[in-house]
Formats: structure tokens, C-alpha cells, sequence
């Protein structure tokens, strides 16, 4: 149950209003008096309900993303980019700015705990790679209006939107099965990386339903960069029996793996075919341009925007789901 203001004000034995007061910073009061009321709030685990504020004081017509966005980001993960400008067209349409923040995954909570105490927002879109179950916990208890971009690594209450990453999976293997290019092996990121686990776990549920499956040899973990794709590579064909398609999990380690082939003079797709998830960064500048199965980033930030907007209306509403179909960009690797 959710600590109120009313509770915070009989505890700490003054009224509401000058409860208000204190957390609000006003100087009405003594600063004697506002430390007591904080102590008390803070032992107590009050949350300020920023809505009730905000609607108060009048919607701040402005929404906040808020992702770790490192210096490289766009080279090594421009989608998020395509995500941002589907997201702005959606809430600009609706009269809203969007707000861009940057924040390390150690300084989320505080920071969104702060963002919302001040009512500055009237909503927020989180990215999932700095979500933590104490954030979680602090949103659901504040009744925040929000969205998650990618689907929590563990059982969330929270509203999240994301790809169909194990049904990008699926489709990969069912292209390169029609092409007969099997045995198949398949070259992921590291072991934490949820986007490259869900396409293999759905490339092995597709397999498995055609009668096959990974062997163990065909299947590698890389720190996806181009360096751990070319390195993949040498052992790929130092192999007996090598693989006759390789499926990597992003475009970044297929670019490696393209460029050692390339050094080794090994014809693609006629000797090894190669596949891999998404267009960008690198997919269509190599030679021969790689086959991928792609997705619509754009539409998942304006379907984010469409969903955010609900939620201000509709503050409890739960969304869970997946959206933009992934389909198959067949280019001459294949």
C-alpha cells in the first residue's frame, strides 16, 4: 500500500498543506520544520504523485526518453535513432515535445525520481537496457505513466513494446531452409545479450520443428564487433565440416565475418551464405550485400508514442506486446 500524503503529514504531526510546503521547497515555513517533514517522508517511503501535481498545475505538454546513450551510439546502434524519430512523430502529433536524456543504468532511479517529484513530465519512455526492478518498483508504487522500449529480462508489471526478436529468428531459418542451405550455424553476441538469445532461441524452435537442430560446434558467442565476426570466421572455415549458411545476430558481426570470407577468397553465397538481423549499420555495404531479416524501428517509436498517449488518458492501463512484422530483405549473400 502507497504511503500518502495525508499519512506523511499525520506522522510528522502538521497538515497536509504544509506538507506540501516542505516537499515543494516553498519558504513559508522554517527550514526546522521542512527537514522534519523530509526525515519523516523519507523514513516513511513517500512518493510524491506526480500526476495528481501535474494535473494540478496544468499538463506540461513534454515527455522524456531516457536511455544510457554512449558516445558510439550512433555507429553501433542507430536503430535507436529510427526509434527516437518515430517516437517524436507521434507525440508532436499530439501536441507533446520530447525530451532526450541520457542517464547510466546506476543513475536512473534517482534521476526519474527526480524528474517526476518535480512534475516536470507528464510521462516517460524508458529504454530496457537501464531498467532495474528497484526502478520498476518506484514507478509502479508512483502510478507513473510510462512505456519501456524492449521487453524486461525478467517478469515485469510494467507497459513495454518491443520486436519480435524469437520470431526473427524463426523467419531467418525458414529463408535459408527454402534456399536448402542447411547445416546452419549461428554466431551471437554475449551471453547477457537478451536481443541475440531470443533470435536464437527462435532459429533453434524453427530447426527443431523442421526435423534439425544447432550443433554444438555451430554455435559461438562474440563480443559482437567486426574484429570477433572475423575472428569467427577463421574458425569457421578451419573446421572439417564447416557450416554451409552462417545466421549472426547482428549486422555488425556479419560485417566481420564478410570481411574474412572476402580476405579468404571465399564466394558467397555459392561456398557459405550468410544472413543476419537488420539493415543497419553495415548490411548493404557489403560485397555481396548481406540478406537480412529487417524491422520496421521507426513504427515501434511511433506505436510507442500512439500507446504513451493512451496511458496519460488512462493512467493504470498495462500493455505488453510486440509490434512491426519482421520481414525478410533478401539481398545476394543468400
Amino acid at each position: 500500500m502507497s504511503i500518502s500524503i495525508k499519512d506523511v503529514a499525520k506522522e510528522a504531526g502538521v497538515s497536509i498543506s504544509t506538507v506540501s510546503k516542505a516537499l515543494n521547497e516553498r519558504s513559508s515555513i522554517s527550514p526546522e520544520t521542512a527537514l522534519k517533514i523530509k526525515r519523516v517522508a523519507d523514513e516513511m517511503g513517500y512518493v510524491p504523485n506526480s500526476r495528481a501535481r501535474v494535473f494540478a498545475m496544468k499538463e506540461t505538454k513534454q515527455v522524456v526518453f531516457v536511455a544510457d546513450i554512449p558516445k558510439d551510439t550512433a555507429f553501433n546502434n542507430p536503430h535507436i535513432f529510427e526509434i527516437l524519430m518515430g517516437l517524436q512523430h507521434s507525440v508532436s502529433s499530439n501536441g507533446f515535445s520530447l525530451i532526450i536524456e541520457t542517464v547510466e543504468k546506476k543513475n536512473a532511479l534517482d534521476y526519474i525520481s527526480s524528474l517526476y517529484s518535480k512534475g516536470m513530465v507528464d510521462a516517460l519512455v524508458i529504454h530496457a537496457s537501464i531498467l532495474t526492478k528497484r526502478l520498476e518498483s518506484m514507478i509502479v508504487k508512483s502510478n507513473l505513466p510510462h512505456l519501456i522500449i524492449g521487453q524486461p529480462d525478467y517478469q515485469s508489471t510494467l507497459s513495454w513494446i518491443d520486436t519480435d526478436n524469437t520470431l526473427s529468428g524463426a523467419i531467418a531459418i525458414r529463408h535459408l531452409l527454402s534456399k536448402d542451405y542447411a547445416p546452419i550455424a549461428f554466431v551471437g553476441g554475449k551471453a547477457d545479450d537478451m536481443i541475440s538469445l531470443h533470435r536464437f532461441e527462435g532459429a533453434s524452435r524453427e530447426l527443431k520443428q523442421n526435423g534439425m537442430s544447432f550443433l554444438d560446434q555451430y554455435v559461438f558467442s562474440t563480443s559482437s564487433t567486426i574484429v570477433s565476426g572475423m575472428n569467427t570466421a577463421k574458425k569457421i572455415l578451419k573446421m572439417e565440416k564447416p557450416p554451409r549458411s552462417v545466421l549472426c545476430a547482428n549486422s555488425v558481426i556479419a560485417f566481420g565475418l564478410m570481411q574474412e570470407f572476402k580476405n579468404q577468397n571465399v564466394k558467397v553465397p555459392k561456398e557459405m551464405a550468410v544472413m543476419t538481423f537488420d539493415r543497419y549499420p553495415f548490411s548493404d555495404f557489403t560485397e555481396p550485400r548481406i540478406t537480412s531479416v529487417d524491422m520496421n524501428m521507426f513504427e515501434i517509436g511511433e506505436e510507442a508514442g500512439s500507446i504513451l498517449m493512451k496511458k496519460l488518458t488512462h493512467p493504470n492501463l498495462r500493455i505488453q506486446t510486440f509490434t512491426s512484422e519482421p520481414c525478410v530483405f533478401e539481398r545476394e549473400s543468400t
